[in-house]
């Protein structure tokens, strides 16, 4: 479900919200990295969470849902 919507996003959003829930790496590193302004990524950002959440709400995952503790060994976001 959640790469679908993952595969859903553009890639310049998908990129971002990798980098930054999946890797723990700082908006200031991103930006770096992808060569754009530190409030551009946060914007990648931004959009990105609303259509993931657009996405997730389509298939009928509610934010109670998302909110659920991963299951261990699962590490998800920043360290």
């Amino acid at each position: 479900m959640l790469q679908r919507a993952l595969l859903a996003l553009p890639a310049e959003q998908r990129e971002v919200f990798i980098l930054r829930e999946q890797a723990g790496v700082p908006f200031k590193e991103i930006a770096e990295l992808v060569g754009a302004n530190e409030n551009t990524v946060k914007s990648r950002m931004r959009y990105a969470l609303s259509g993931l959440r657009k996405a997730l709400a389509e298939v009928g995952v509610t934010a109670e849902d998302a909110e659920a503790e991963p299951p261990p060994g699962v590490r998800l976001g920043r360290a």
